[in-house]
């Protein structure tokens, strides 16, 4: 895909791409649901999935990150921080150095935010750290601003599925598309399994949570594919049908150049 190399055109674009980030950020803020007694009532249903399974393991790791202030205190600050720019610095490394692929990775996000803000809507859930056998080590480092009526920039009642596990998926699956076998390629996969484990061990979200947001980008990504590959068969088509056109038109003798040959063939 060419994209113009012009300054005003980069600048246009990254503005465009920070807006699309910005946009994802607040739009669960104003859209989700604030129903404090439907979102505990739906994270005590996941709670439930959970223990039926013998997997409700989030209390315990909670308290075990509790127990060390120093785990805590970084794990909620990487929570925080560290989700939005690295989505932020693939899309603008795909911008400048592989724009073929930022097509696929921009449809991809939409889709997958679609799906994640549909869920937050429709499913309103309370993280594992607002219930009461759950260590809350996020209310110690940000105080209110992390509680149910803060006035934080996120919706924290936005639990189902994971944003944070989603924007690491398609970060990672934007950079391994853009890149050649390599061990760089390989790493990248390790990046959102860490994002999953921390947004757990934080008890930030449930692990169905996660798995909920791997679901989502699995959906977009494959829409995104699907409409990628309709695209790319459009274009060779084209290609293909153009030679075969000019060659025809080439090869049919107009009318005023047949027009003389049957006259001198009669004569």
């Amino acid at each position: 895909m060419p994209v113009a190399r012009t300054p005003g055109a980069i600048l246009v674009n990254l503005l465009a791409l920070t807006a699309l980030l910005v946009l994802a950020e607040l739009l669960p803020r104003v859209a989700g649901s604030h129903d404090l007694q439907a979102a505990l009532a739906n994270a005590r249903a996941i709670t439930g999935l959970e223990a039926s399974l013998g997997l409700y393991v989030e209390p315990q790791l909670a308290g075990w990150v509790a127990e060390r202030p120093w785990l805590a205190r970084g794990l909620n600050v990487l929570y925080v921080g560290l989700h939005v720019p690295v989505l932020a610095g693939v899309l603008v490394w795909l911008y400048l150095r592989h724009p073929r692929h930022l097509r696929w990775a921009r449809a991809t996000f939409a889709g997958t935010m679609a799906l994640t803000i549909a869920g937050y809507v429709l499913l309103p859930t309370a993280p594992p750290r607002f219930l009461p056998e759950v260590r809350d080590t996020a209310f110690l480092l940000f105080g209110d601003s992390a509680t149910p009526a803060g006035s934080g920039a996120v919706n924290t009642l936005a639990a189902f599925p994971s944003g944070h596990v989603a924007f690491a998926v398609v970060a990672a699956l934007g950079a391994r598309r853009a890149m050649g076998p390599s061990r760089r390629r390989t790493a990248w996969l390790l990046y959102p399994l860490a994002i999953f484990v921390l947004v757990v061990v934080s008890a930030h979200h449930f692990w169905v949570d996660g798995l909920a947001a791997v679901a989502a980008v699995g959906v977009a990504s494959a829409v995104a594919s699907g409409l990628e590959a309709r695209r790319e068969g459009r274009s060779t088509l084209g290609a293909w049908s153009e030679p075969r056109r000019a060659a025809s038109a080439s090869s049919t003798p107009s009318s005023a150049t047949a027009a003389p040959a049957s006259g001198v063939a009669a004569r």
